[in-house]
């Protein structure tokens, strides 16, 4: 008994350690840094961010933090039109990749996403939706699992910590737990593997 209770003093420490590091790990991967004009802020690599739709403010403060690109998931004809003005006159470049929570994103779209992406490894990229929570959650979702390799469970944890609605969208978590049979089947996605993936911000490695 006296030699259990010695071990246990001794691995309860180390336990609780590791237990610290791996919460600390996943606040850092997945916390929102909201500020002003850049609501349901957050950082998923070195050079991509998300969050929802920023105000005029918002769009000066991502130049400033050196974004080049603008990746932009709603659809509203005149509000999208006006914002790639309002970008493009800040000197970032912007792309339109329109689609309905009420949907699936195509395979097609998805596999868009990721191929701008890393197609530009050394550019800042911004992506967002209105609330940056379902769209901007599936679309970073797909982007972890198809390219960082990592666990569906941890990537819908990861859209639910940015507000993801499993209640009005449920069909959308469904398509993120289709996605690794997605990746397989689709010949969409067959080039996925050739392009190397963004690095990972600090404090993901």
């Amino acid at each position: 008994m006296n030699v259990i209770r010695t071990s246990f003093r001794i691995l309860l420490p180390c336990f609780l350690a590791i237990s610290f590091v791996a919460a600390q790990a996943e606040s850092a991967r997945t916390e929102t840094t909201s500020g002003p004009g850049l609501p349901n802020f957050g950082q998923v690599t070195e050079n991509l961010f998300r969050g929802a739709q920023p105000s005029a403010d918002g769009f000066a403060r991502l130049r400033n933090m050196g974004v080049g690109l603008i990746i932009n998931f709603r659809q509203e004809p005149a509000e999208t039109a006006l914002e790639k003005r309002e970008v493009e006159a800040l000197g970032m470049h912007y792309i339109g990749m329109p689609w309905s929570a009420h949907d699936d994103p195509s395979n097609t779209q998805v596999a868009e996403f990721l191929e701008v992406v890393r197609a530009h490894p050394d550019t800042k990229i911004f992506v967002h939706c209105l609330h940056g929570a379902d769209r901007t959650g599936v679309m970073v979702a797909a982007y972890r699992i198809a390219i960082e390799h990592e666990k569906v469970p941890d990537a819908i944890s990861e859209m639910h910590r940015f507000h993801f609605d499993s209640f009005w969208h449920p069909q959308l978590a469904r398509y993120v737990k289709a996605l690794p049979s997605l990746l397989q089947s689709e010949r969409v996605f067959k080039n996925l593997a050739v392009a190397p993936a963004l690095p990972p911000c600090k404090g993901h490695e």
